[in-house]
């Protein structure tokens, strides 16, 4: 009984956010010291102290820029959406032939979906999106995501325009890129858990000869033409570039840029391989066996006596936190309609009250640590077990709705996709609350685009 007093007590503490509310310490940067760069460069500590004039100030500094220059500043060209090597797949001007669609658009969004499942740094801030943002970070965050979602619309509609389609709602734009958005975002995630299902292709017939699809391919394609219907006048293609808002300025030297681009590649090996910083704060660095007793109001060797070590402790809480989240998507399912099945209200118990965007999601703080191998093990396996039960759900779904999956799509590749969509809806929530996408809608579109009458 009393171990699962404490249990619940490194629980209570991990969803509390420490101090105004956020951790004590910026909890992803704290993983780098002084002595890690020190170490890593010709620079001394006592010189880095001249720059920051404490390590707290430069683990905020390092927040941001993970924030900014890991992630969000990438250059533009270097975009999914606008890389040269998907320019160069949709350069030519003139429509496409209804029979030509599905073999141009297959190799651009496989193209997209190695991309995103290769990028280290959306890993990075999903973790980051674990807890409030650190000053000024949250408002530069959704300004850029906003600007990066308008450009991906803009992309859209000229795709569409070249397929000879039109948008079947005025907000139909906005969605598919939201919801290109939260897919992408979740396949980015998983791949670095369940690389065998992230990375399956499967080849589907959608009318016009067979085409190698990817996770987000399919889903990609189902977003495109269940929001859209042939066009039935010309449309204008819209500009290749919109006006965008001005970046805020880092008050940042070259050489503070110089010392926090050493150290943003002490981060990333960090979290890849856990033996570039020794003994150094690690997940959910301010959740420590001293806070759990002083909560639970015992001493530490009582801790101690049910954790030999924090490692041992915090294993349980991600046990905890899986366990967790995998009820909230049982209790999804369950309370849907019993007399049939529906995957909208499903998605919207998993999504919950737009309410709860900002609350703590200490499971991000997990994910962060893919070289963890007892972390990334515990996740794996309660990642697949998710897709196995969803899978299942959708089948009843499905069955009563008398539709069944298209030849070669599965109920595992069904389940993928719309787990992705929901995991990253959650976040999307999180860095973007000012952007509506109807994912309960999203998530019934994809699933009948996918299937077809039994």
């Amino acid at each position: 009984m009393s171990h699962t007093r404490y249990r619940r007590t490194v629980a209570e503490l991990a969803h509390q956010p420490w101090r105004h509310g956020l951790p004590e310490t910026p909890y992803l940067a704290a993983r780098v010291t002084f002595a890690d760069v020190a170490a890593a460069t010709e620079l001394t500590r006592p010189a880095l102290y001249r720059r920051w004039p404490t390590q707290y100030d430069f683990w905020v500094d390092l927040t941001r820029y993970l924030a900014y220059e890991v992630d969000y500043s990438q250059p533009e060209a270097a975009m999914p959406w606008n890389a040269p090597q998907v320019a160069e797949m949709g350069a030519r001007p003139d429509r496409l032939a209804a029979d030509e669609v599905d073999a141009a658009m297959a190799p651009r969004l496989n193209f997209v979906h190695d991309l995103v499942c290769d990028d280290i740094r959306v890993l990075i801030r999903a973790g980051a999106l674990g807890y409030p943002d650190v000053v000024d970070v949250g408002e530069a965050r959704q300004l850029i995501e906003a600007t990066r979602l308008r450009r991906l619309g803009v992309d859209i509609a000229e795709s569409m325009t070249r397929m000879g389609r039109d948008f079947a709602s005025p907000h139909a734009n906005s969605d598919i890129a939201a919801s290109m958005w939260c897919v992408a975002d979740g396949l980015s995630v998983l791949n670095h858990f369940v690389p065998d299902l992230c990375g399956a292709q499967t080849s589907v017939d959608f009318g016009h000869g067979p085409e190698d699809w990817s996770m987000f391919g399919l889903a990609g394609r189902a977003l495109y033409f269940g929001f859209s219907r042939p066009q039935s006048i010309d449309m204008p293609t819209l500009p290749s570039q919109l006006p965008t808002s001005a970046r805020l300025e880092q008050p940042w030297t070259n050489e503070h840029i110089a010392v926090l681009d050493a150290a943003a590649r002490i981060f990333i090996a960090s979290i890849t391989d856990p033996g570039v910083i020794g003994d150094g704060p690690n997940v959910l660095g301010y959740v420590t066996v001293a806070r759990v007793a002083a909560l639970a109001g015992v001493s530490l060797r009582t801790i101690y006596n049910v954790w030999p070590s924090r490692d041992d402790m915090m294993i349980d809480l991600l046990d905890d936190l899986l366990d967790e989240r995998l009820t909230i998507y049982r209790r999804a399912w369950k309370t849907t309609d019993r007399s049939r099945c529906r995957l909208r209200s499903a998605t919207a118990a998993v999504l919950g009250p737009p309410g709860t965007a900002g609350s703590v999601d200490p499971l991000l703080a997990f994910k962060i640590e893919p070289g963890n191998a007892a972390y990334r093990d515990a996740i794996t396996r309660t990642q697949r077990r998710l897709v196995s039960e969803v899978a299942a759900h959708i089948g009843q779904h499905l069955a009563s709705n008398r539709r069944q999956p298209r030849p070669e799509v599965t109920l595992d590749h069904l389940a993928l996709i719309w787990t992705c969509l929901t995991e990253g809806a959650r976040r999307l929530r999180r860095t973007s609350p000012s952007v509506f996408v109807d994912v309960e809608a999203v998530a019934a579109t994809v699933v009948h685009e996918l299937t077809v009458d039994a």
